[in-house]
């Protein structure tokens, strides 16, 4: 948000600065002027602050610890017995026929049997 200067705004009476008298200043030749006689300025290789250098690490020797496997007992396989579903149909069941067995025997009286004797 701007200020709001149109109010009461009295600007400052403008005083004039008064001249300061320059005095020369010697010029120091520069490293990229022609005319200058020394080689131009090169900037030293950046060096990381000095520290003490850490003592050579002496790592413990390696001691593998030996191999020993677990030894290995299968689980025995103990198959589940298999129960096989009874099949229950959703088919009416068909009537058997009646043995014959069971019929009435019929009614016509029994044929006797004809005993021939032979006489020859």
């Amino acid at each position: 948000m701007r200020p709001n200067f149109t109010h009461h705004y009295h600007p400052a009476p403008h005083h004039p600065t008064p001249p300061h008298p320059t005095t020369p200043h010697p010029t120091t030749p520069h490293s990229s002027s022609p005319h200058s006689s020394s080689p131009p300025f090169i900037q030293p290789p950046l060096t990381p602050p000095h520290t003490t250098p850490s003592p050579p690490i002496h790592p413990a020797p390696f001691h593998p610890t030996p191999f020993h496997p677990t030894p290995f007992h299968p689980t025995p396989f103990h198959p589940t017995p298999f129960h096989p579903t009874p099949f229950h149909s959703t088919q009416p069941t068909p009537l058997l026929p009646t043995p014959l067995l069971l019929t009435p025997p019929p009614l016509t009286p029994p044929v006797p049997k004809l005993t021939q004797v032979c006489s020859f």
